[in-house]
């Protein structure tokens, strides 16, 4: 949502990101080149993801990135407002966390690790893509929780 409360967007994925991604974004890179089967690049995404690599929290940046089509015009107002609120919800817990957007430059290691996970669950991606970085403002992020529909 936009800092002032109005919804941009039903949903985006977010992904959190290794502080040093270089190595995951070369893992990442390999298992997509070394196949064309995108069931066989999916099918190995999801065992790196589900062994050790989100077993260390401290490994992380608290910077999430998103990925977006070259001519998204949410990733236009986005980088237009330069701020946001993601709202996370899950069951009956929520959170808000307000967040300064930016663009990511090619050559940021974010970048790659962005582009090189986001490619291994969709082979279709075009060459030109814009990934974001939302730096969450900890101080004024929120918790809340739903009650049950």
């Amino acid at each position: 949502m936009s800092a002032s409360g109005e919804a941009l967007s039903d949903g985006i994925v977010t992904l959190i990101v290794e502080a040093e991604p270089a190595e995951s974004t070369e893992l990442f890179r390999y298992q997509y080149l070394r196949t064309q089967d995108p069931n066989e690049r999916y099918d190995n995404m999801l065992e790196i993801l589900q062994g050790s690599y989100f077993q260390q929290p401290t490994r992380f940046s608290d910077l999430m990135t998103a990925l977006f089509g070259p001519e998204s015009a949410l990733a236009a107002q986005l980088l237009r407002e330069g701020r946001c609120v993601l709202d996370f919800e899950q069951y009956t817990q929520g959170y808000r966390i307000p967040c300064g957007v930016a663009r990511l430059a090619e050559s940021h290691p974010f970048h790659q690790a962005t582009l090189w996970h986001n490619r291994m669950f969709n082979h279709h991606l075009p060459a030109a893509v814009q990934i974001l970085a939302f730096r969450p403002d900890w101080p004024h992020a929120s918790a809340y929780r739903r009650e049950e529909a």
